[in-house]
């Protein structure tokens, strides 16, 4: 193959970078995004997302995964038999003899509960016979959502670990991936409103969760009962419980499973890949469950609106265990659902409820977006995702929950205004519950930036970011949906000017307004920026508009708003950019009329991408400083040192770097020093 030579500048510190290809994007994010699966899923759940072409050039690929096994002992105490969280004898793990956990930096990443763990503690992940520890506890991917709640809150702080810029999270949540996410952030030590959080980060702080926004997608939040309350499908490993139904194929991969006479569940090998419905799991999903008195009404779902673990049934089948709040008991003490009593509202059932808990109720600095597919509502039958019912998928005020009517109510959490702390994205005749993960336009859609200043996304000067123009949901607060309204803030650590440079998404009118005053909380659409700048539609999409202060700014947080009008549902797809930037900002070439402020860098160019062959990468420090340049893969893994020396203040480095013996992949270069740290994304490609 014949080598390429480019020069391609990616200004990190200047105004302008209209070179820049609009395929792909190595930007940075404002936080990285942690998905998470559900019920006899794992990781690859989200592949379609994560494999698109069009979300990869924005986000990047998936950095890595967190393997966790919320059932990785035979105890059914999530402190293990000695009652002490953080030991040895914990019934959940992350750090395994083969896997600490410890991430690769980036921006997207995925929770696998699909594990299994081997006596001399090694993980298996995706395991094709047996993921449980013993004949009597559910599979890793079907435990209880008290333990994934739990590990949801080690994974977070491994990212944030793995990206020391970035102050916090999204979560994206499949099914019961979106119940453990509420586990995560609604529990509290005792319980109610007044105790500390029980899984969170920072338990000391208000945004100890260290979450900015939760989208739920197809999440049964108030339950599901699909497939009824029968249970005891599963096929066990070794000789079947009373009840088990042995089937001779597996309903996960249609294949029959091998005939062995001396096979200690009556001539079938197992595969353990069949949904278990006596799972610790379906007992935490239930709304409600099967009374065998036929005078007396069905028991609520103790995980979710509370209840006695004694009142869930034992006749005719049995679930794995009754320990919902996975203390090691199952007694009469009553527990805690993270949903709403409907009794204590005055509705006929507990199961009613269409709020979460007040006694420990979601936190009201993070943004809430469900995602509602209706699958059958553009025929005869009205029937959810055929998994949660639509009414079911979402948490909600004032009305029944189902529909796209004025009957159909208010998403909660609620801050006194309608849709603005929560809302939902509501799709008629929209895909099932197992296709949802491939809705890849409006799974996005739910990955709105923030809509008013309280919800602003943090972002660091210096850095590129890209964000996208998106469809925003269903019925929103002010507006329209298709005018998108985003809001970012930054944090000037020194008096400065500020420089604000921005790259539209092509095809779309708006405006951008950099505010050098602090701006309400939830200031309108019409509260401009001190300073401001519209486009048209038409405007060239390759062309910079700059917002620059005439004189410097005192030190502290800033925030700048981005709008872009008649949004359509691919608009995303091409995403605007911006970067921030203090002091004297220039291009590479220019004069320079004044120091930089003391900033220790000036520009950092990088090689194109996607880069075929050798390029070429330059840079500029502000002051003289030993620094290393290095390329490392998605997992964090050194590739090769380019450049480890003492740069020179002012002189313009240069180095080539060689692609030719890298697979075709994605790749970070870093550039490191004292009071330096700037990473790029890069692709090759073959």
């Amino acid at each position: 193959m014949q080598k390429k030579h480019f020069l391609f500048t990616f200004i990190l510190w200047a105004a302008g970078f209209s070179g820049f290809s609009q395929a792909i994007c190595p930007c940075e994010c404002a936080y990285p995004v942690l998905f998470l699966h559900g019920w006899v899923s794992n990781s690859d759940t989200w592949l379609p997302v994560m494999s698109n072409t069009h979300f990869q050039s924005i986000w990047g690929a998936r950095a890595d995964v967190f393997h966790a096994a919320p059932n990785a002992t035979t105890s059914e105490n999530i402190a293990g038999n000695d009652g002490v969280m953080g030991t040895s004898d914990d019934d959940i793990r992350w750090v395994f003899s083969n896997e600490n956990n410890v991430l690769a930096p980036g921006c997207v990443y995925a929770m696998n509960f699909d594990v299994s763990v081997a006596n001399n503690g090694n993980m298996s992940e995706f395991p094709i016979i047996g993921g449980a520890p013993g004949l009597f506890d559910a599979d890793n991917n079907e435990s209880s959502i008290v333990k994934q709640g739990a590990l949801v809150g080690k994974a977070i702080a491994a990212i944030l670990a793995a990206n020391p810029t970035k102050k916090k999270v999204i979560l994206v949540g499949h099914s019961m991936g979106g119940l453990a996410s509420r586990e995560y952030l609604q529990r509290t030590v005792n319980n109610n409103a007044t105790s500390a959080p029980r899984w969170w980060v920072n338990p000391a702080a208000a945004d100890g969760h260290k979450v900015a926004k939760l989208l739920t997608v197809g999440t049964p939040h108030r339950g599901s009962n699909t497939m009824g309350n029968a249970s005891n499908l599963r096929i066990a490993n070794g000789n079947p419980k009373n009840g088990d139904v042995v089937i001779p194929f597996s309903l996960k991969t249609g294949e029959i499973n091998e005939i062995d006479e001396n096979a200690a569940n009556g001539g079938y090998t197992t595969d353990d890949v069949l949904p278990d419905l006596s799972s610790e799991a379906v007992r935490d999903l239930r709304y409600s469950y099967d009374n065998a008195n036929i005078f007396q009404n069905d028991y609520p779902g103790v995980y979710l609106f509370g209840g006695k673990e004694t009142d869930i049934p034992t006749f005719p089948y049995s679930y794995w265990n009754n320990d919902v709040n996975c203390d090691g008991l199952t007694n009469n003490v009553v527990q805690q659902g993270i949903n709403q009593n409907g009794q204590s509202v005055g509705l006929p059932y507990q199961w009613d409820g269409t709020k979460d808990n007040p006694n420990m109720p979601l936190p009201k600095n993070v943004r809430y977006t469900y995602y509602v597919s209706n699958t059958l509502s553009g025929g005869t039958l009205a029937g959810g995702d055929l998994v949660v019912d639509d009414q079911r998928q979402w948490l909600f005020q004032g009305g029944n929950g189902s529909g796209n009517s004025s009957t159909t109510g208010i998403a909660v959490p609620h801050d006194g205004t309608n849709h603005r702390l929560s809302d939902r994205i509501y799709l008629p005749s929209g895909p099932n519950h197992l296709g949802e993960t491939a809705d890849t336009d409006n799974v996005v859609r739910g990955l709105d930036e923030g809509d008013y200043p309280a919800f602003a996304w943090d972002v660091n000067i210096g850095a590129t970011y890209s964000g996208m123009a998106q469809i925003r949901a269903t019925a929103v607060a002010e507006g329209t949906n298709t005018t998108d309204v985003d809001w970012y803030t930054f944090t000037l650590p020194a008096a400065g000017k500020v420089k604000l440079t921005f790259f539209k998404t092509a095809g779309l009118a708006g405006r951008v307004d950099l505010y050098t005053t602090t701006p309400a909380n939830y200031a309108l659409m019409s509260v401009n920026g001190n300073l401001s700048a519209t486009f048209t539609a038409s405007s060239s999409a390759n062309n910079a508009i700059n917002l620059t202060t005439a004189t410097s700014l005192a030190a502290g947080t800033y925030y700048f708003r981005i709008r872009h009008n008649n949004v359509v549902a691919t608009s995303w797809r091409t995403p605007y950019k911006f970067t921030v930037t203090t002091g004297n900002v220039r291009l590479a070439g220019e004069e320079i009329s004044e120091t930089l402020d003391s900033q220790p860098l000036w520009i950092f160019n990088v090689a194109p991408n996607p880069i075929n062959g050798t390029g070429i990468i330059s840079f500029q420090l502000a002051e003289t400083k030993q620094v290393r340049l290095s390329l490392t893969n998605t997992l964090g893994q050194m590739v090769k040192v380019l450049y480890e020396d003492v740069a020179e203040a002012d002189a313009l480095k240069e180095t080539t770097i060689d692609t030719q013996d890298i697979p075709a992949g994605i790749y970070f270069l870093q550039l490191a020093g004292n009071n330096i740290h700037k990473t790029a994304r890069i692709v090759v490609s073959k």
